[in-house]
Order: structure tokens, then sequence, then C-alpha cells
């Protein structure tokens, strides 16, 4: 049977198309998958929003808890709790508050403690009773810990048990009220709690504010990043870290999943764990992965991990974890702990936090915030326009703080932008590089100077931009990228 004539032509057009898309967009389908994915969860959480009823993490977890009640949740130095065991435990803490009667909805309450299960039972307790929990850096002491306490004001502090934190709590438990309860006053809670879920992160300077639907977006990453419920996240990181608790913990009740939880990281037993608990996903941050190339080889691509999701790993560093420890895809992200804006490098390009192309502009307005703007090969400072549907909540205990990260009347009368305080670079495949920091962290020296000026041009969206900066070392900088 003879094709008609019109065939081997449509064809012909389809590979012509076909190769086309290959030379000048390689990433269409890649992009239109992950855009495609992120629209239906943005959707999802604008529904809640127009509602006016947010879904949180903490709900998410408690009807996980009733549908999958025997499923491991935490495994601990080898102990197995699963979503019932943790529910139970939160309820327990939130019964002790209740029974004392220290606390109401909308207190806030510092928490300083190390990776162990009673964070997260402490934390969700306190959640359950419509409290702000403020996570502390349990590594800083003597003043720097006093600024982090004062600067989130909070009603009550709650420490973890441990000779270290009764010296450190020495130097200024005056001022504060610290209640001791033993384990054994705690009661189970008859009937159920809910509140809205939301979170200090504090650090130096200034402690940021996370709102219940800050909380809801960083649980969607390992989702978004391809992971599922039957995913095992292996969590070295601290918990008062927001990589840690938002995306690591609320990644994996966004998923269903089971978290592996280590009180902290260690290199040497990192790949044991990863063998031992048969962890699929992991988590990194700034040298951590450089920690691990630098141990001794020993037959470390036996293990069953296939994703890494987390930021600050240098170009050199992932090529050799790439070489090292076998078919581990890198999924690199950006975005500030308290920031209105996000990147997610869903394609594994090497060195890269994200990228941006045409979808975005008309479709990409919900969730995770994709609108890069600068030159090409040039450097620029990222900022990101603050609305309703991207807002930026600023820093508990100054006001001053708050005001010193938005930029007003930037480009017209009336707008209002946050600055990230960090340089990006894009390339001509619209990639985009972290360079370097500035703000708080900045560091001058005589080497480094800058010519900051403001460039409007032909972008992917008017609600991002970049100030572009030019500096004496751009071009060797760039070679390193």
């Amino acid at each position: 049977m003879l094709l008609p004539s019109w065939v081997p032509g449509v064809a012909a057009g389809i590979a012509s198309l076909h190769l086309i898309q290959k030379l000048l967009f390689p990433y269409f389908w890649a992009d239109l998958r992950y855009l495609l994915k992120v629209l239906l969860y943005g959707l999802r959480v604008e529904s809640y929003r127009q509602r006016g009823k947010i879904v949180t993490v903490l709900d998410k977890f408690v009807k996980l808890a009733e549908k999958q009640p025997h499923k491991a949740f935490l495994i601990y130095d080898g102990k197995v709790l699963s979503y019932r065991d943790v529910d139970r435990c939160s309820n327990r803490v939130a019964q002790v508050f209740l029974h004392h009667g220290t606390l109401k909805k909308g207190d806030t309450v510092a928490l300083l403690m190390g990776n162990e299960p009673d964070f997260i039972h402490v934390w969700f307790g306190l959640a359950k009773l419509g409290c702000v929990v403020a996570f502390l850096n349990f590594n800083v002491r003597s003043r720097s810990l006093l600024h982090c306490v004062t600067s989130c004001e909070p009603k009550i502090l709650i420490v973890g048990a441990g000779s270290t934190v009764e010296i450190v709590l020495s130097h200024f438990s005056h001022q504060l009220s610290v209640p001791h309860f033993k384990r054994k006053k705690m009661a189970s809670l008859k009937g159920k709690l809910y509140a809205e879920f939301c979170v200090f992160i504090t650090g130096l300077p200034k402690a940021a504010v996370i709102s219940h639907m800050q909380v809801l977006k960083g649980a969607a990453g390992l989702w978004a990043f391809g992971a599922t419920a039957e995913d095992i996240i292996y969590i070295t990181l601290p918990l008062y870290h927001s990589a840690a608790s938002l995306l690591g913990i609320g990644g994996c009740i966004e998923l269903g999943a089971t978290c592996v939880l280590r009180k902290k990281f260690s290199a040497s037993q990192f790949w044991s764990d990863c063998k031992k608990y048969n962890v699929t996903v992991i988590q990194y941050i700034g040298e951590l992965c450089r920690y691990l190339c630098s141990q001794p080889k020993d037959g470390e691509k036996n293990h069953k991990v296939r994703l890494a999701v987390g930021n600050g790993v240098r170009n050199d560093v992932w090529r050799e974890f790439l070489d090292r420890f076998g078919a581990v895809k890198i999924c690199e992200f950006y975005g500030a702990t308290e920031g209105n804006i996000c990147f997610m490098n869903h394609t594994g390009k090497i060195g890269s936090v994200g990228r941006t192309n045409f979808f975005y502009k008309d479709l990409c307005i919900l969730s995770l915030h994709l609108f890069p703007l600068l030159c090409i090969g040039e450097a620029g400072l990222l900022i990101s326009q603050v609305n309703a549907k991207n807002p930026f909540f600023g820093y508990a205990g100054n006001k001053r703080h708050t005001e010193k990260k938005l930029l007003s009347e930037v480009f017209k009368k009336g707008d209002l932008y946050f600055n990230t305080g960090d340089l990006m670079v894009q390339d001509h495949e619209n990639f985009l590089y972290f360079w370097d920091r500035i703000g708080d962290t900045f560091r001058y020296n005589q080497y480094f100077f800058l010519h900051l000026f403001i460039k409007k041009q032909t972008c992917y969206d008017e609600h991002c931009y970049l100030l572009v900066i030019r500096s004496m070392y751009q071009d060797d900088k760039q070679e390193q990228i």
C-alpha cells in the first residue's frame, strides 16, 4: 500500500522541527515539564489563598498521621518513629503548655536544641498551639546567642538537655523565663489542635520572619526536583537552618516520605549511613560535598542515592562528586531564607542555580519566581518586586533591618523591591550562576571596585530586575564560571 504523497513531506517537516528545537531550544521540553509541575502546585496554593484557608504543612502532617500512621517518618540513631508516634509526641508537648497555661496563640517561643526527634516534637507541638517558633543556632554563645534570643522577643525559651546548654544559659538566664518540664509530666492530648504554621529563622545580625505560605512553598522543593513518597531523605544539616527544617522535614511531609535524621554531619559515616538506611535523597550545603570528596575512596558508588539537593557547591567539587559517587543528580537551588524569589536548577547544568526562558513571562506568576534580568556575561545585583503575591515579611525585632533590604521607586513612583544582596550572572543559554554576596557579609578590599548603575532592558518579566554591576576583575571571575 502506497502512502499519500504528502506523508514524506510532513515527516521531513517534523524531523526538521525536531532538529531545530534540539539545536536552538535544547531545554524546551525539560523547561516545559518543570514549569507545568510548578504551575500545578502554584495553582493549588493560590486556590488556598483565594479561599482564605491555607492548608499548612502541619495540617498535611496530621492528615498523614491518620492516613499512614505506621509508616516511618523519622529514623534517628537506629530508632524508628512513625507518623503516628511523632504526632502523639507533639500532642504531649502541646498538652504540657496547655496544662500550665503559659502560652497562647500568637506567642513566640525560642527553641535551642540540636538535631534530635524532640526538636520536631516541640516544634510541631507549639505549632499546634498556634505559637511562632524561633529556631536558635545552638553553636553560637554568650552575647551572640543573647542577641538571637532577644531579637525575636520570645515569651519562653526551650532548651535541649546537656551541660553545654546550661553553661550558655548561665550568661543570661536571669533575663528570660526558662521553665523546665520533665517528660513524665507530659500527658496525651485529647482532641486535635490546629493552627497556622509560622517560624523565625534566627541568626546574626537579624531573625527572618517565615510565614506559613513560605513554609508551604519551601516544602515543595524536594517534590519539584522529582522526589516521591518512596524516597528516604538523609538530613545531616542542623534543623535550626531552613534548608533542613523547611526543605528537609517539610519536604518529607509534602511527599509523605521517610527522613533519616543525624545529630550532626560526619563525612566518614555519611555513605555508611546511606547504605544502612537505603537513602535515596541527600541534602547538602556549602562545603559538605567537598568534605565527602576529601574522604578516602572506599566503594562509595555502592549506594542508592539518586538526588542531592542543596546549594553552594563549587564547580570543581560538583564534577569530582559525580565522578566519585556515580549517577547522582545534583539539584542546586538559590533562595534566601526570607526572600521572595527562588531559582531551581532542574536540568543538572554544572555550576548553575537555575534557568530562565520565555515561558516565565506570562505563565510563572505563582509560587517560585524565576524572573532574572541581566545582560549576558555581566554580573548584576538581583532585586525582586514586592507585592501582594510576592511579599517580603522582613525581620523580627528591628524595623531598621527590614527597611534596609527594601528599595523604593527604583523604576517608577510607588514601586518596591527586595534587595537580595546577591550578584548573579546569566550565560548565553539563560543559565544563572551565583557570583558573589554583598550586604551584611560583603568583604570590601582595594582590588574590588564597583560601579553601580540601574539598567532597564528587554526582559522576561517586569517584576524582577538586576542592578548591573561592573567590576575590575569581572573577566577573571567569568572564566571561573
